[in-house]
């Protein structure tokens, strides 16, 4: 499967915010959950982010979405409660007339997920936990998650340059 770049849309949800989301593939819908502050059109241009969404899709209908306020999303209100994003996701598969799907969360999207899928049983077909937490609170606590959640809110550019780093270890899995 070859894809230049997904195509954006959107979603309102109850309160009026924007979700920007894409879908691609075919197959059984499985809704990848945001797992921290991403763009998808900038995730899209990572290789990594990519080749895992084209794998995906090549067995699924692969829907990607930016969370309340970050990426190409926009948020009605400041309100970040797991319940939110759930109320989101909620909004967001009615809006696609998902009867069932497959979850995929990472990172702090885990919280999201287990909300959901514990009030949705019956939509939900299968739950993919990988390397989730139970929320920001809960691991803040650790000075070094501390001072990298003071970094974003201090210097945007200095923190996701200090995260690409730890993530894709100076970019080396990137390099071909």
């Amino acid at each position: 499967m070859t894809i230049e770049r997904p195509m954006v849309k959107f979603c309102v949800t109850r309160d009026g915010s924007r979700l920007a989301y894409f879908e691609i593939g075919d197959g059984p819908p499985l809704v990848y959950l945001p797992p921290a502050p991403q763009h998808l059109l900038l995730s899209w241009d990572f290789p990594f982010f990519r080749d895992q969404y084209l794998w995906l899709a090549e067995r699924h209908r692969l829907v990607r979405y930016d969370s309340r306020g970050t990426g190409m999303s926009r948020a009605a209100s400041s309100d970040r409660r797991a319940e939110t994003h759930s109320e989101d996701l909620e909004d967001l598969v009615e809006h696609l007339g998902l009867t069932t799907f497959i979850i995929i969360a990472l990172g702090a999207s885990g919280l999201t997920a287990i909300t959901y899928a514990a009030t949705h049983r019956e939509r939900v077909a299968k739950v993919v936990l990988w390397n989730v937490f139970p929320s920001i609170p809960d691991i803040a606590s650790d000075p070094r998650v501390s001072s990298i959640i003071n970094l974003a809110a201090s210097d945007w550019e200095l923190f996701t340059q200090t995260i690409s780093r730890l993530v894709f270890r100076m970019g080396k899995c990137c390099r071909r």
